[in-house]
């Protein structure tokens, strides 16, 4: 079970394929208006956390089929090149997962609502 902890360097990180090239259409809206914090197009998932000045952020990226926290988003993804990473707005990858299908489905689970701080992103099925 990857898992890290570290100050993000903005207070949201994507989930996506990080070996496929991304057109602007494939990146979500980042409003973050009200919970759940959370935002998707068919690629790309967003996920807000707390900001860098309160704190570092703890993320859980496996497969399985127990999410931790409360659920905020269910559903699929396009991971062509069969991977799943967890990136930074940088672009900076810091979590992957390997030999998924082409389509990936996950489910999101966060410590709190409003000021997420442990993140859990797990895989649940693939085709």
């Amino acid at each position: 079970m990857p898992t890290i902890q570290r100050y993000l360097d903005h207070p949201c990180f994507f989930v996506n394929d990080a070996r496929t090239d991304l057109k602007p259409d494939d990146v979500p809206s980042t409003d973050w208006s009200e919970p759940p914090y959370v935002r998707r197009t068919e690629r790309m998932i967003a996920v807000a956390t707390i900001a860098e000045v309160d704190g570092e952020v703890r993320i859980r990226l496996d497969a399985g089929s127990s999410i931790d926290g409360s659920l905020i988003f269910e559903g699929e993804i396009a991971t062509p090149s069969g991977a799943l990473s967890i990136t930074q707005s940088s672009r900076e990858e810091v979590l992957r997962l390997e030999q998924l299908g082409p389509e990936t489905f996950i489910a999101i689970g966060v410590d709190d609502l409003r000021h997420p701080q442990s993140v859990h992103v797990l895989v649940t099925k693939t085709i």
